[in-house]
């Protein structure tokens, strides 16, 4: 055909024609008239739903339409160019054989309506599809969501079907889509623009993706496409706030489509930005400009509009759903394995295949999604040799104190929904995550990596922060709420209370980044979670803050300590601010890598950066000033100077030093002299500073007393109240309850205990000042009045109706093992005759933990009262199975009896018991002289308790490393063995350095080496 005498078009001939890529020729139509309109063919191709149920019919009016458009006609000429030039043949909807647009376009087709309009149910009506369509279909929705694509053939649509409804609900609620253009058909897209907008995109790039087929992606009635394409302009938005690319881009597109096109994308467009549009200013912009014909400023509002779409929620329902399909096929691999012949409930039994790949898919999926199971710690960090340190340059890298493995689920019976993994905090580098991922460090901008990786030094050292400094950290926070809305949904708090909570928490207020707090739907509601999935970090906070108010904790919200507890590293809790933890080697080459979008590593709750890099080695509680002396010596002339003028009162704060240390974090080199210092630092039994003091004052007698005021140095009832609240044990105490089993405030219920210490029966005990290890000595206690029905022990000792009794014993330090062992040998010294346990046997302990404990110490069964459930409320019994679990008890067992026991020790063994028990190394009372021998088994028990502490699981996040720094609890504390009297013995052998380094009080130590010296002889 002689293309040259072509008549009635403007377009050269040498320009008209073009091939496709397969050879075949296009013709570029520019009619110079439009007195020979384009034929209307929609008639032709637009099908009923039964048609787009046929998989023939389906193909059929499919290829002959792109036979049409593949010489330049375009069978729905309302969709082509209006008279501005825009050719027919450039907007030609062909694609490449094999792509997902191709292959796609035979089950979706332009103009099929309900059935054949969503990709999804049209792939699942298409019966008898071809394999590799299947195969596809499945690539699509696993790309869309951020996994990789299957290899091996896919059939099994209608899994596929179910696996993303849960995706296109989300979308559809989050992303509205206009009623005005729902017949408005989306063009197909190929497999290139998927494969860029996955989950792990770490930046969008406009040359990736033509504008073209992000306007089809924005504005489809498809949930899948329409969901990922606005995700992957959120993030452009996030990373180039600032960048005019996208929008020209867009714009320039909208300005060259037909009028019907472009009037359809700006309705998409006015509807995202009138959803999100909080003060109604960038509605009436667009409004304004939409009347007025000015696309840019629809498009820009758009854009930005997507930065506020929660796309989290997207995401974790889609995941949820993959995770259960991926279940599903491992019941039927199973179900197949154990009978080839069968036919499964589905109706046909898929090929193995199929079941194959959507189980890897449920896998990976699990994986990303950080389950308890798949956040273990995998690298056992050993100490390092501190002459490797020699010439190398050092600087100090801060970490709070939260807990890095497994994951937090709740600190009673009321468990979150979803587990919170954590991840860290110090121990983050030995995730197995951060060890695939080939990170070291997470942190929060990336302004503070640039500092990081700024330093001219070889290694960082990981440094301790405050116990509390973990409060404000985004783990905490969510672990916080969370455990709030699990207390509202069953029924730890009032109606009244949560009311009250709720009108606090959606309250306005000026700060533009809680507008939303009226917004939220209250602690109780069933949309709470889903709020606050959404929430940004200064909505979280602000909902932390309320809840740790006086006010709401009074009114039964979690305990906020007993979160920060469980929450953080327990072995580091007791480090002195900046002592050193670890040795980490940042790769400064590689940069700061976003958590989540770089191969091999997962989104981190509260940083959005990782730092490239290995662990080196542990380099365990040195000071701060013995690891960098010099900046120390340089600045201390600075701080001497600004200490004179804080005392000549010409500046309002003295020098802090610490914070100095951290804003500056200097560089030191290491050199010879300085390691070997470091080397004579090393303590063996000693594993924290906490526990050195803490044990010191036990030696040295120094316990406060409810005797004493607390301007006096002595404690009191409030005090001991708000430690059992925060003791994951407390329902095990007896903290007082209203007449009728209410809970009281901590005010109302310190006054009940302050009565008996008033009337004399009562003295509370704490260790020191500022511990949080309690008991108490009850007089004239009369079991017969405590317990109804108690049975004496056939062949025990006698129990009179006036002995003085061990209570309200708690410890809630846990990084001081085997501290809360001097409650006991303190209220020996008291005099303290009777005491009573839960008897929580397990198979490490048949006869039960507590009594094996106490029996170390003299104190031997007398009585026994058996487990009567009615004096508890179901919620009481089933936070008591959650403590016992933790020990060991499983469901199904008997409800441990408490056993009342007493003390038949040497009564002239009493006032010297805690000395005793330091410089003989345990506990003697000359008991084995009365028949009852004790002295001689004491190794034997000992040996008992050891092999508890050392194997026995912890509660849930703990990992399970550190087998030989773990203790049990006494109420509140996890109590160790006869460690606590080697600690006790290297604190006498300690030189000026290690007190030093330890930050312990040099005169008291000095004073305590002289009278345990003169004990000793």
């Amino acid at each position: 055909m002689d293309m040259n005498n072509v008549q009635g078009f403007a377009t050269p001939s040498d320009q008209a024609v073009t091939n496709t890529d397969s050879g075949i020729p296009r013709i570029a139509i520019d009619p110079v008239s439009d007195t020979t309109p384009m034929p209307d063919l929609s008639s032709q191709f637009l099908m009923t739903v039964e048609e787009a149920n046929d998989a023939d019919a389906v193909n059929e009016k499919y290829s002959m339409a792109n036979s049409l458009r593949n010489i330049g006609i375009e069978p729905f000429p309302e969709l082509g160019a209006d008279a501005r030039g825009v050719t027919l043949g450039n907007m030609s909807a062909g694609a490449s054989s094999g792509s997902v647009g191709n292959d796609m376009s035979k089950g979706v087709f332009i103009g099929a309506d309900k059935g054949a309009s969503e990709m999804l149910d049209a792939a699942a009506f298409i019966a008898g599809a071809p394999v590799e369509l299947a195969k596809d279909v499945m690539n699509f929705g696993l790309e869309a969501v951020g996994m990789e694509p299957v290899k091996n053939a896919f059939g099994d649509i209608e899994s596929m079907k179910g696996m993303m409804n849960s995706y296109k609900g989300f979308v559809n609620d989050l992303i509205p889509m206009p009623d005005a253009i729902v017949d408005w058909a989306s063009q197909p897209y190929d497999n290139e623009m998927l494969g860029t907008l996955t989950e792990t995109i770490t930046q969008f790039s406009v040359a990736a993706v033509p504008a073209a087929k992000m306007v089809r992606a924005m504005t489809t009635y498809n949930p899948v496409a329409r969901g990922m394409i606005w995700g992957a302009i959120a993030d452009f938005t996030a990373f180039n706030p600032d960048d005019p690319t996208l929008t020209n881009a867009i714009t320039e597109h909208l300005e060259m489509a037909p009028p019907e096109e472009r009037d359809a994308v700006l309705q998409a467009f006015l509807s995202q930005i009138e959803k999100y549009d909080t003060d109604g200013e960038l509605t009436k912009r667009a409004k304004t400009a939409l009347e007025g014909g000015i696309i840019g400023g629809v498009v820009e509002g758009a854009i930005k509009t997507a930065r506020l779409i929660p796309f989290g929620q997207i995401i974790d329902g889609t995941k949820r759903a993959i995770g259960r399909a991926g279940d599903a096929a491992d019941a039927r691999i199973a179900e197949r394995a154990a009978d080839t012949g069968v036919t499964l409930g589905a109706g046909a039994d898929p090929m193995p295949m199929i079941d194959e790949a959507i189980s890897a898919a449920g896998k990976a999926m699990q994986k990303k999604n950080l389950a308890a199971t798949d956040n273990p710690i995998s690298i056992d960090l050993p100490e390092i040799d501190p002459d490797i340190l020699i010439g190398k340059k050092i600087f100090p890298i801060q970490a709070d104190l939260t807990k890095a493995g497994g994951s937090f689920k709740g600190v009673d019976s009321s468990q979150l929904d979803e587990a919170i993994p954590l991840q860290g905090g110090p121990d983050f580098p030995l995730l197995q995550t951060s060890a695939d991922g080939q990170v070291v460090w997470a942190v929060d901008a990336k302004a503070v990596t640039s500092k990081k990786l700024g330093k001219d030094a070889d290694y960082a050292v990981v440094m301790a922060m405050s116990p509390k400094a973990h409060k404000t950290n985004a783990t905490v926070i969510k672990s916080l709420t969370d455990t709030a809305i699990a207390y509202a949904r069953d029924g730890r708090m009032t109606a009244e209370a949560i009311a009250e909570i709720d009108a606090v928490l959606q309250s306005a207020s000026v700060q533009p980044s809680l507008r939303r707090m009226p917004e939220f739907p209250g602690l109780a509601s069933p949309d709470a979670a889903a709020w606050m999935r959404d929430a940004s970090f200064e909505e979280r906070n602000r909902i932390a803050q309320v809840l740790s108010s006086p006010m709401a904790q009074d009114k039964g919200a979690p305990n906020v300590q007993m979160i920060l507890d469980e929450t953080s590293e327990g072995a580091y809790t007791g480090l002195n601010i900046n002592d050193s933890i670890m040795i980490i080697e940042i790769d400064k080459a590689a940069g700061a890598v976003k958590l989540g979008e770089e191969p091999g590593t997962v989104p981190h709750h509260s940083y959005q950066f990782g730092l490239k890099g290995k662990p080196v080695g542990r380099l365990s509680m040195v000071n701060v000033q013995n690891l960098f002396p010099d900046w120390f010596e340089k600045q201390a002339p600075i701080w001497e100077q600004k200490q004179k003028a804080f005392e000549a009162g010409e500046m309002q704060k003295p020098p802090n030093k610490n914070r100095a240390f951290q804003f500056q974090l200097p560089v030191e080199t290491m050199t010879a002299e300085k390691i070997e210092k470091i080397k004579r630092l090393k303590v063996e039994s000693i594993k924290s500073p906490l526990q050195a003091k803490l044990t010191a004052q036990m030696m040295d007698g120094q316990w406060s007393s409810s005797n004493d005021t607390l301007l006096k140095g002595g404690t009191n009832a409030l005090e001991w109240v708000r430690e059992a609240r925060a003791s994951k044990e407390g329902i095990t105490l007896s903290i007082p309850k209203g007449d009728a089993g209410e809970r009281l405030t901590d005010a109302q219920a310190a006054a009940v205990i302050q009565k008996e210490i008033k009337s004399g029966n009562l003295t509370l005990y704490k260790l020191g000042k500022n511990s949080r290890t309690f008991f108490g000595v009850q007089k004239n206690y009369n079991y017969d009045e405590v317990y109804e029905g108690w049975k004496p022990t056939p062949g025990g000792p006698e129990i009179s109706d006036n002995e003085v009794a061990l209570v309200s014993v708690l410890s809630n330090v846990r990084a001081a093992n085997g501290i809360g062992k001097a409650t006991v040998l303190k209220a020996i010294e008291e005099g303290a005759t009777v005491l009573d346990c839960f008897e929580v046997k397990s198979a490490r302990n048949p006869d039960g933990f507590l009594t094996t404990f106490y029996g170390m110490f003299d104190f031997v069964e007398a009585g026994r009262v058996e487990f009567d459930p009615q004096y508890y409320s179901k919620q009481e019994i089933a936070d008591l199975e959650k403590v016992w679990s933790d020990r060991g008890w499983k469901q199904g067992d008997a409800y441990p009896d408490v056993v009342i026991m007493k003390y038949i020790g040497d009564d002239n063994a009493r006032s010297n018991a805690t000395k005793r028990f330091v410089t003989e190394g345990n506990f003697s009372s000359g008991a084995d002289q009365t028949g009852n021998a004790f002295g001689n088994a004491a190794s034997n028990v000992q040996q008992s308790v050891d092999q508890t502490v050392t194997e026995t699981g912890l509660s849930s996040g703990s990992d399970t490393r550190r087998g030989a720094d773990r203790d049990l609890r006494n109420g509140g504390e996890r109590i160790a063995t006869d460690r606590l009297a080697s600690v006790a013995q290297e604190i006498l052998s300690l030189s000026d350095e290690q007190i030093q380094n330890l930050g312990l009080d040099a005169a008291q130590i000095s004073r305590l080496k002289t009278q345990y010296k003169t004990a000793s002889q």
